[in-house]
């Protein structure tokens, strides 16, 4: 195990044995083989010396426990024992040849490691390479490197460097090659088995991790760069100059930055050339552009990168391409397309093939190569009784020379030490030269560690973009496929067509997150085939009257549909084929898109089809989804945060608290951090004191109340409880458990530790979190010990949808009714600030502190409107929520907007984060273009 994890009480009763390789030692060992590779005779001295300096101490240490051997069994005066003397007499003679001996040997070691040490660079750069491989398990399972086969590529990355440049005269330019060709040869191998998505993480952790090497890496600055600001209290903080679009985040994170050696005085230049700092902040890509002022110069690549990672995360991911271009070079932002018959051309028959499975099945791929090799490739999906077969099989393989394709692995995981046994009895027993095994596997946790160490790994992934998946599915037909429809006309084609669409965009449109679906779902082209067939069924069975509806339900709901789990991805996908399956797309200039850009061809041959996508953008803009830019822009963060996330989960522990705190021990650091937790913890709310001022009052909205102060202190107890065992642990007053193990952990890296979300979700930041928290505690305990508030805050609740719910019980027994009768009517304030709002409502209840995603509020026209750009997250006017008894009759023109707890619109099985359906205005559109917008209020962000 790479990283075993003991229980306390077993580490405390076993000694432990770490036979890890550490990093000098390992250092050590890569110079040795590229001295003996270079230097043969250098090192072959080195090896005799150390024997002779060896064999040199041992004679001398023979000399000295012969001497007191004598001198325990010598009798009488010393003086008359002759064999004594004599022993002494010789002892001395060779002691001191020994002596000389040895020291002519350790100068002469002292000449031969300063020779060596001009290969040290080489030493240290792979081990540094090795331990960027092998960190990567965090991000993957299946990312397992052995020691072994990496040697083998330092091995082989020396010889070829000394085949290519034998010319070279200089061991320092020497080793400078040597370190660029194995780095570049070490990405590349890694891209192999890397999914696309950890192809930059690779580049970046590679990078940092040499500069860190070198001395070249602020750690302070790095530690900023991968946790963002961590803002406790803002009391102390500077006033934001301009708010209307200089966001709360930013604004922490420019005071943050000021904090640190080489940005000091960065938030009054900030201040001072606001004008110009908004200019570059507006520009599409701030990463190309020279920063305001002196920044440009003051600072260097890395320290650039915190100011994008700071004012525009979205460009982050560009901005670190950028980054690793300038300091390393463009190889390793570009990793190599997979090359099947390249992979195989380096195989050998002993080691085996692993596809690492990503939706996308290698078969087709792997038998076409089998065919233009000549090879005899037999395959099998592995599952329940087929283990036999497969055993079979590679026996007779390595035997008589065929390609073995085991599909599948994951769902064998019990048989997989077995065939791991099998592997290691074919590999000894000669196998035929034309024989290969290939594997595919999920990835999955409980893999064999050994079989993925000891196999070639090569990750398939689906095609990005809408015309990479046109082109993919458009190559899986003829000609013969198109006509096959007898209608008379071209109606099949280009309803055929719309469903390609269909495919590719609901593929595509997971990239939004989670204004693309609350659920990414794996449609695949079994839903495709399946919907082709019930079209060309529909086309050919009603010639003049189309039934739209019953063709929209087959293919949104009963093909498609058979994967959806949420009601309103659902909608989505019923508002797509509403758009797509209609008469309209039976006519010329049929578009896709509001612009026109993406259309249905008048050529729908399947030669007019291909042409058209031929000449289609890779670059897939929002408009082709129906969304609007800042959908884009989301998930640019998103995704450079989940990056920065993983980047930070590779640092070795210990290393990210010392780096954000200075000086001092890790457990120092992360004590800071639960004292400075502790100082801004409030205290429990006074429940005895708010049940004794309500005594007798028994209406729901009391109920709530008492039951959310409750669960308020015990999440306040909680945690204060668990700051302290954590204290306790850190100074050895008391044994550290997983559970408080897990929480110093999470404080380490600035997250708030799982255990304590159990009162309510969210993806806040620690700092953020707890200030959040305050504010809730606050708001709690105002309501119980002063008085029913004005305006409510729904997000502060821990669970909302028990307030609404309230209001709805209570307007129901002052009103004699039902609660199933009842319903909300949604009336939107004109106004923002509670301080405007004079008393509460006579019923239901005002609401704030609510966020559109995917929209904002037209505060002149009272409906929703298209998002600025940049603004992903507007502030909703306050609503009330009034209960009625009737239902309003909901048109087109009011769009049925979920109201959710948090960013994570899915929630947890426990714990969906669907609150309610609020209706708005739609603002003079269709309710449909909102749906595919992807809005949603929240009741709280991210930070």
């Amino acid at each position: 195990m790479s990283n075993p994890h003991f229980m306390p009480e077993i580490a405390s009763s076993v000694n432990l044995v770490n036979f890890i390789v550490k990093e000098d030692g390992l250092t050590a060992q890569l110079l040795a083989i590229v001295v003996m590779k270079e230097e043969p005779r250098l090192e072959e001295q080195k090896n005799e010396l150390v024997v002779s300096l060896a064999e040199g101490r041992r004679r001398l240490q023979d000399l000295e426990d012969e001497i007191l051997r004598l001198l325990t069994n010598s009798q009488g005066s010393l003086l008359d024992d002759v064999e004594l003397i004599t022993a002494l007499q010789e002892s001395k003679s060779i002691a001191g040849e020994v002596t000389r001996q040895i020291e002519v040997s350790e100068q002469t070691m002292q000449k031969i490691d300063q020779a060596r040490d001009a290969y040290k660079p080489c030493g240290i750069r792979a081990s540094v390479l090795f331990f960027v491989l092998h960190d990567l398990i965090v991000a993957d399972p299946m990312y397992q490197f052995s020691l072994d086969s990496y040697v083998e590529l330092f091995v082989s990355s020396i010889e070829k460097t000394k085949e290519d440049n034998a010319m070279t005269t200089s061991v320092e330019e020497h080793v400078q090659i040597l370190n660029s060709y194995h780095t570049v040869a070490v990405y590349r191998n890694a891209c192999l088995g890397l999914f696309e998505k950890h192809k930059l993480l690779l580049s970046l952790h590679l990078t940092t991790s040499i500069l860190q090497s070198r001395g070249q890496l602020n750690r302070e600055e790095y530690q900023f760069l991968l946790t963002g600001a961590s803002v406790a209290d803002r009391r102390n903080q500077a006033q934001n100059p301009d708010p209307d679009w200089i966001s709360e985040s930013v604004w922490d994170s420019i005071c943050e930055l000021s904090k640190l050696q080489n940005f000091q005085g960065f938030q009054t230049s900030y201040e001072q050339s606001l004008r110009d700092w908004r200019k570059w902040y507006a520009t599409v890509e701030p990463e190309r552009e020279s920063l305001p002022g002196e920044w440009q110069t003051r600072l260097d690549s890395l320290q650039r990168l915190l100011i994008i990672r700071s004012l525009r995360p979205d460009r982050f991911l560009p901005a670190a391409t950028r980054f690793i271009a300038e300091t390393m070079d463009g190889r390793f932002v570009d990793s190599p397309p997979l090359n099947l018959e390249a992979v195989f051309n380096a195989s050998k028959n002993t080691i085996p093939l692993i596809f690492v499975l990503s939706k996308v099945d290698p078969t087709g791929q792997l038998m076409a190569l089998a065919s233009a090799k000549n090879v005899q490739a037999i395959a099998v999906a592995l599952g329940q009784g087929q283990s036999a077969r497969a055993e079979k099989l590679i026996r007779e393989g390595a035997r008589h020379g065929f390609w073995v394709f085991l599909a599948n692995c994951h769902l064998a995981l019990s048989w997989l030490p077995t065939m791991e046994k099998i592997i290691e009895e074919v590999t000894e027993s000669d196998p035929h030269e034309n024989f290969r095994l290939w594997l595919s596997s999920e990835p999955h946790p409980d893999f064999p560690i050994a079989l993925l160490q000891r196999s070639t790994k090569i990750t398939t992934e689906p095609p990005k973009g809408l015309k990479s998946n046109l082109q993919r599915l458009l190559l899986q037909h003829t000609d013969e496929d198109l006509n096959r429809v007898k209608c008379g006309d071209d109606r099949y084609r280009r309803l055929f067509f719309a469903l390609c669409w269909l495919h590719a965009v609901l593929l595509e449109r997971r990239k939004f997150k989670s204004v693309g679906w609350n659920v990414p779902y794996d449609f695949n082209d079994s839903d495709f085939l399946v919907s082709d067939n019930i079209l060309s069924i529909y086309v050919e069975q009603y010639s003049n009257d189309m039934p739209w509806e019953a063709l929209r339900y087959m293919i949104a709901d009963a093909c498609y549909g058979g994967r959806v789990t949420d009601d309103k991805d659902l909608r989505l996908l019923r508002v797509y084929c509403a758009d797509f399956f209609c008469p309209q797309a039976l006519q010329p200039d049929f578009s896709f898109s509001s612009s026109g850009t993406y259309y249905i061809p008048e050529d729908t041959t399947l030669t007019g089809l291909s042409n058209y996508v031929r000449d289609l953008s890779v670059i897939d803009p929002p408009e082709a989804f129906s969304q609007h830019v800042n959908a884009e822009i989301s998930s640019q963060i998103a995704d450079a945060e989940s990056l920065l996330s993983t980047l930070l989960l590779l640092q070795p522990p210990g290393t990210t608290v010392q780096s954000a705190g200075g000086a001092g021990k890790p457990e120092d650091q992360v004590y800071r951090i639960c004292e400075t937790v502790e100082q801004e913890w409030p205290a429990d709310i006074d429940y005895p004191l708010i049940v004794a001022r309500g005594e007798g009052d028994v209406s729901p909205l009391r109920v709530v109340l008492l039951q959310e102060v409750q669960r308020f202190n015990r999440l306040l107890q909680f945690v204060r409880e668990s700051l302290g065992s954590l204290k306790k642990g850190l100074v050895g007053l008391a044994v550290m458990s997983d559970e408080v193990e897990l929480v110093m952990q999470a404080l380490e890296k600035s997250k708030v530790p799982e255990a304590w979300k159990f009162a309510y979700p969210s993806v806040k930041s620690l700092s953020s979190w707890v200030l959040d928290l305050k504010e809730r505690v606050e708001f709690m305990s105002k309501w119980g010990l002063e008085r029913i508030p004005k305006v409510f805050w729904l997000g502060g609740f821990t669970y909302p949808s028990g307030f609404l719910t309230a209001l709805l019980q209570q307007f129901a027994r002052r009103n004699t009714l039902s609660i199933d009768t009842l319903n909300f009517d949604f009336l939107v304030q004109t106004t923002g600030d509670e301080n405007q709002i004079a008393q509460p409502p006579k019923e239901g209840a005002y609401i704030k502190k609510m966020y559109l995603e995917g929209a904002s509020w037209n505060w002149e026209s009272h409906c929703l409107r298209d998002s600025e750009p940049m603004k992903l997250i507007t502030d909703m006017p306050i609503i009330h929520f009034k209960p009625v008894a009737r239902r309003r009759a909901t048109t087109e023109t009011t769009y049925m907007c979920p109201l959710y707890m948090y960013p994570i619109r899915t929630g947890t099985r426990e714990r969906p984060s669907l609150v309610t359906i609020v209706e708005l205005k739609s603002g003079g559109v269709d309710s449909s273009f909102w749906v595919k917008r992807g809005t949603a209020l929240l009741l709280s962000k991210s930070d």
